[in-house]
């Protein structure tokens, strides 16, 4: 999954600390993948499913900090949470801009 030269993949252990992430549901990565594929060929950047926004804070032997904000409009409710790492995926990215995003 997320085979592509432009497209990066991370381990648990390399998710990128203190930069923004789009955590997703499992269900919605293969939409995702295909969505990223269209894009990159050219095509158009379509936004399956549903993201919440975070930030990765550490990683830890059991799993994942995370800064979530379930309020997006102001981004000045912060939650810290605890994503097990028996939950983590895969982490890709891409670099998109000067601030590169990443999904969890």
């Amino acid at each position: 999954m997320f085979k592509h030269d432009e497209i990066e993949i991370y381990r648990m252990e390399d998710v990128p600390l203190e930069r923004d992430l789009f955590l997703m549901d499992e269900k919605w990565m293969a939409a995702y993948e295909l969505a990223l594929l269209k894009g990159l060929a050219g095509g158009d950047w379509d936004n399956p499913g549903f993201i919440s926004y975070a930030t990765a804070r550490q990683v830890t032997s059991e799993g994942l900090e995370l800064s979530w904000y379930p309020n997006i409009r102001d981004r000045f409710h912060e939650m810290r949470v605890h994503l097990p790492r028996s939950c983590f995926v895969t982490c890709v990215g891409r670099n998109l801009s000067m601030n590169p995003r990443h999904c969890v």
